[in-house]
């Protein structure tokens, strides 16, 4: 059986490179492994207390993970948290156009030597996605001339990161390879229960859904329990239709999938999206994560023009 993963190696790279980088306080957060192999960091995170969520293409690495890790099929450049075709933007009245990304909301994102497979623009994309959902960005690859897969190097990495959004805190480096953790300046981290109990307050305050997130919170719930009830049913298809929604079924599909894609990836959500801590996108997610038991998430702040 070919042998995926060296243990030893690996505990090398993490003592001397990852460790020290990785944020210790790990409660209630996201670690979210991407080309993650066999798991090896992530069980090295939730040691830390994190929460860990790998994505490797690789089934061979998957049969080789310790029992119990949460780690799905999928390509670091494709794969989204919803398996679902939809739009994928949006405007808002101040006719800014917003991107609805689908990348899984993470307190600290790792790239662990995955992304010498990648050509520029591939690398680009993927930290183009990141800057929407993650807080920290945690990068190793290999020096330059250290080997012929060692695109992109320290030196090209600082070129194509996004200043403006992403500044590097810290970094290690041994002779072959480094590490560099960047911290994302676009996006916070906020407690589920203070988002909620502003959501709520903002939608009694100026006549929003005000009735909106008890029958949600409910339709959540006989989803969690598996509770057979016929959507028809459920006081959320009756707040839709006080609503006069037309596509009733179509919704409640919907976000019946997303709860259960949610419980099934161990309570991965995507970023909300907030104007000065008003929630503008991502009310169902809030209500799920509350739901869930999740107590942080990952919120991309944005500024009236």
């Amino acid at each position: 059986m070919k042998v995926y993963q060296n243990p030893i190696q690996h505990e090398k790279r993490w003592d001397q490179l990852v460790g020290p980088l990785v944020p210790k306080d790990g409660k209630d957060r996201l670690f979210l492994d991407l080309g993650c192999n066999a798991g090896f960091y992530m069980v090295k995170a939730e040691e830390l207390g994190y929460r860990a969520f790998g994505v490797e293409r690789e089934q061979g690495f998957i049969d080789q993970a310790p029992k119990g890790l949460n780690i799905t099929k999928g390509d670091i450049n494709t794969y989204r948290v919803y398996k679902s075709e939809r739009g994928s933007t949006f405007r808002r009245k101040t006719g800014e156009r917003i991107v609805l990304n689908e990348t899984p909301a993470a307190y600290i994102t790792l790239l662990a030597n995955v992304l010498y497979h990648q050509t520029d623009a591939q690398v680009e994309s993927i930290l183009r996605h990141l800057m929407y959902s993650s807080a920290y960005l945690l990068i190793m690859g290999r020096h330059k001339g250290s080997n012929v897969t060692s695109r992109p190097d320290r030196d090209h990495l600082g070129r194509i990161l996004d200043r403006k959004v992403w500044k590097i805190e810290n970094e290690t480096s041994t002779k072959k390879f480094y590490a560099v953790l960047a911290k994302n300046y676009s996006v916070e981290e906020w407690s589920v229960a203070e988002l909620y109990r502003q959501a709520v307050t903002y939608s009694i305050e100026n006549g929003g859904h005000r009735d909106f997130f008890e029958p949600f919170a409910d339709f959540v719930r006989r989803v969690i329990t598996d509770d057979d009830k016929p959507d028809d049913k459920t006081v959320y298809w009756q707040y839709l239709r006080s609503r006069k929604f037309r596509y009733r079924h179509g919704l409640c599909f919907w976000y019946r999938h997303m709860v259960e894609e949610a419980i099934a990836n161990g309570g991965i959500l995507t970023a909300l999206d907030c104007l000065d801590g008003r929630v503008l996108d991502g009310h169902h997610r809030l209500v799920i994560a509350k739901e869930l038991g999740i107590k942080r998430l990952i919120v991309r702040q944005r500024q009236e023009k």
